[in-house]
């Protein structure tokens, strides 16, 4: 290398480590407005009771990412009640179901065929560590209906176990029910019905309410955050929220500065056909009856104290809520919406068995999704024969080989007659070694006769 190319080199390394200063004396970055109300840290809750006159955690929050917050939403400005938290959990032979009366919604969700980590040895067992977990550590429950005032958030709900599952219950001051029911289905599938009850002879109005889906949270420490994100499905093409979203890096490099986002809300109304927070091998799927009004997403800190001490490494979770516009139930009338919760494992079978598209959470509409979705089935094909998946990869490969075998074999035969025919070629360029376009032609007449 001479010394022109060092130069370059270093020129270019300095500015590699100048470019962001630079960039930003040059296109100083907007600051962002902070709504009234909002608080540079997400408040935290300490169960059974958290009510608005919890203190702020005190102490240093150097080593803390900075927390998202976004108080014009319900979901955001809702605080636990200050009454001692009600579990309720009903079984299955897939799952067990955790509900809280705070917010008369699904605390979690425990996979029974899936531990929580998995070794070498023991691979059935959940190694003392409990089962896969989905909406752990989440701010907020999954499947909570938020409204504010107009649906006393603060207020708990009362929960009952019936013969086809559970009931949340929860009578408000203005006269209305807000009524949850909860039945478990097969396949990971929970049949959700919400309904709003007017039981007065008056009108009542109610505001843009938020019905969450959970949050996307990573299963361990370890687990990488690009796996975590909001997905939904708006009729024509599946969407993906993740971190780069919400960085909003310049030009969409993770090197140059950016003005972050703290809040997504899709377009268009009326068209979110399903929406989901999924993880690296679990999702948690809401299809509504009917497509929901509009998808709102959130970047938040999870309730993971064990995580503290990771400091900027410390893992993120993104929430996601179906929005649901502003309506006015006339007297003694209600209101119902239906839907359906999946919360399992990112299985093609299983969710495209669900309808509406679901198969679309798996991410196979990339550039090799075609070509993954090819090899996952063929997998999945094989395994059900009874081979393992150390077998099976050993039988794609073959198979692979096998429909390959007709290109290999006619560039093998290629090959070597090339290599029949080097001791000609080599005499014909020793003879016109002095005279290169005549060596040319000459070679060119007998590859042409060859």
């Amino acid at each position: 290398m001479d010394r022109k190319s060092i130069l370059v080199l270093i020129v270019c390394f300095v500015l590699l480590l100048l470019w962001g200063p630079i960039v930003n004396r040059i296109y100083p970055p907007i600051p962002v407005e902070t709504p009234a109300g909002a608080t540079n840290q997400v408040s935290t809750t300490t169960r059974p009771a958290a009510g608005p006159e919890t203190a702020a955690p005190t102490g240093p929050v150097a080593e803390r990412p900075p927390a998202i917050t976004a108080p014009r939403s319900p979901v955001e400005r809702w605080t636990e009640p200050d009454t001692p938290e009600e579990i309720l959990t009903l079984e299955t032979p897939q799952a067990r179901y955790h509900f809280t009366s705070h917010g008369g919604a699904l605390r979690k969700v425990e996979l029974k065929d899936y531990p929580a980590e998995i070794q070498c040895r023991g691979a059935g067992t959940t190694n003392g560590v409990g089962y896969a977990t989905l909406n752990a550590h989440a701010r907020v429950p999954a499947l909570a209906l938020f409204g504010g005032e107009a649906l006393e958030d603060h207020r708990p709900f009362v929960l009952r176990k019936t013969d086809r599952g559970v009931v949340a219950e929860k009578l408000l001051s203005n006269g209305l029910a807000l009524i949850k029911e909860f039945v478990p289905s097969s396949n990971h599938v929970l049949l959700v019905t919400l309904r709003l009850e007017n039981r007065t002879n008056q009108p009542v109005a109610l505001p843009e309410t938020e019905l969450t889906i959970g949050t996307s949270i990573p299963l361990n420490l370890k687990e990488q955050p690009r796996f975590q994100g909001v997905q939904y499905f708006d009729g024509r093409k599946a969407h993906l929220i993740g971190a780069s979203w919400f960085a909003n890096h310049l030009l969409g490099c993770g090197c140059l500065p950016g003005t972050p986002r703290y809040e997504f809300r899709s377009e268009g109304v009326s068209n979110i056909v399903w929406a989901s927070v999924p993880n690296r091998f679990f999702t948690m799927i809401a299809a509504p009856e009917q497509p929901a009004y509009q998808l709102r997403a959130r970047k938040v800190e999870p309730l993971w104290p064990e995580a503290a001490e990771l400091g900027r490494r410390r893992p993120v979770g993104y929430e996601a809520a179906l929005v649901y516009p502003a309506i006015q139930i006339p007297a003694g009338a209600k209101v119902e919406q239906h839907l359906t919760l999946y919360a399992g494992p990112k299985d093609y079978n299983t969710l495209a068995g669900l309808g509406k598209s679901q198969d679309l959470a798996m991410n196979f509409t990339t550039i090799f999704g075609w070509f993954a979705k090819l090899l996952l089935l063929s997998m999945k094909g094989i395994h059900s024969v009874g081979l393992s998946y150390g077998a099976t990869i050993i039988a794609i490969t073959f198979i692979i080989k096998l429909l390959f075998w007709p290109l290999t074999r006619a560039s093998t035969r290629s090959m070597k007659r090339m290599q029949a025919l080097q001791p000609q070629m080599k005499a014909i360029q020793e003879k016109y070694k002095d005279d290169p376009r005549k060596m040319n032609m000459k070679l060119m007449e007998f590859m042409k006769e060859n």
